[in-house]
């Protein structure tokens, strides 16, 4: 009985490898790996391109252009140079 119980685990295992091993090959084509390569690549750099543009404007030299812009919006002008 311990015997059969025994063959009968391996021979399952044996298919699960096989179902597995099927699965794995079955995606991972050329053309699947680039496509997931290419999605995970353009999506880790919209991130990181994100990030950097944030950084540039919260505490780089764009933060400094637009505390510029502020405050010569914000600063009263004389007569000569509003619009006529």
């Amino acid at each position: 009985m311990k015997h059969a119980i025994c063959a009968a685990m391996t021979q399952y295992q044996a298919q699960m490898d096989e179902y597995v091993k099927t699965a794995v090959e079955e995606y991972c084509t050329p053309e699947n790996l680039l496509a997931v390569i290419s999605k995970n690549a353009k999506s880790v750099l919209d991130s990181v391109l994100r990030d950097e543009v944030e950084r540039f404007f919260k505490y780089g030299d764009g933060r400094k252009a637009v505390a510029m812009a502020v405050i010569q919006s914000l600063s009263p002008r004389e007569a000569s140079d509003e619009p006529a």
